[in-house]
């Protein structure tokens, strides 16, 4: 009887990476999940399986899956709410709802809204940076900055309870949008520090 005796080659090793790394594949799998399925099918089986790694890792990184699930909403919050204004909302909400709904989830689920908030001055600072807001006061600016963050994200809330047309909800951008851009004027007939161009 002959024995062949085979070789082992040395396992090989997956690249260790840092807890940093792995905490933005959760994030980054848990939006593409959010994007594409109801919230409440979300599991950490399938987020580890998104990322093929043990479901551990996310109560390693973050505690629970709710404390991912909070980390995610404030990511869509700095990565998208800039990005929207009056004449783009509506494009954007694929994206907003899945957020709107991540976010309702949570408060549903007795997580402090005080948890939910993202950095509203990298918000405030990506809206007044937009040309339409050159030469206009910054108490104004600011108060338009408030105005475009409730008024998409307030749609996005009654949205359920009001049903409008998508005929009126694009007309309600569109004035949103004309105040916008005509932010100069308003700003000189509120008297708040307007300077001509």
């Amino acid at each position: 009887m002959v024995v062949t005796v085979m070789a082992l080659e040395p396992r090989k090793r997956a690249p260790r990476i840092s807890a940093e790394q792995v905490s933005e594949l959760l994030i980054e799998a848990v939006i593409d999940l959010v994007l594409t399925m109801p919230i409440e099918e979300i599991t950490t089986r399938s987020i580890g399986e998104k990322i093929s790694m043990d479901p551990q890792v996310i109560f390693r990184n973050f505690g629970s899956l709710n404390n991912l699930f909070v980390a995610v909403s404030k990511e869509m919050g700095v990565r998208f709410s800039p990005a929207v204004n009056a004449d783009n909302f509506i494009e954007h909400l694929p994206v907003l709802i899945p957020r709107f709904k991540l976010l309702t989830y949570l408060l549903g689920n007795g997580v402090p809204g005080e948890q939910l908030m993202f950095d509203d001055d990298a918000t405030l600072d990506a809206i007044r940076s937009r040309p339409e807001f050159d030469a206009v006061p910054d108490r104004l600016t600011n108060a338009m900055a408030v105005l475009n963050i409730y008024v998409l994200e307030g749609f996005l809330a009654f949205n359920s309870i009001h049903r409008f047309t998508i005929d009126e909800t694009i007309d309600a951008a569109r004035l949103l949008s004309v105040l916008t851009r005509n932010l100069p004027t308003i700003a000189k007939d509120f008297d708040w520090g307007y300077t001509a161009p």
